[in-house]
């Protein structure tokens, strides 16, 4: 074997661990990403759902201003975590 050779086979002992090290902490940070990210969507479409449907009821029957404002500030409350979840998903 040549000193060339022995060098290439010492360089890939060496770089072996460190790229496996890393290759290994790339996953696991993607993986923690998407589970935040799927998080996020969940809590996003149930917020979006609820409000639809808060909106449906309320077009179907006549409600007090009472109960609309009661049901805004909800609403006003949802949207502002939607809008948190969509600035975490995207990074803001």
């Amino acid at each position: 074997m040549t000193n060339e050779e022995r060098l290439q086979v010492n360089f890939y002992k060496f770089i072996q661990p460190i790229l496996s090290s890393l290759t290994t902490v790339a996953v696991i940070t993607l993986a923690t990403f998407l589970n935040k990210l799927n998080t996020n969507m969940a809590v996003i479409q149930t917020e979006v759902k609820s409000i639809k449907e808060d909106v449906h009821e309320m077009r179907s029957k006549y409600v007090s201003k009472d109960v609309f404002q009661s049901h805004e500030r909800e609403w006003e409350r949802r949207i502002m975590n939607v809008e948190s979840r969509i600035r975490v998903v995207s990074g803001n």
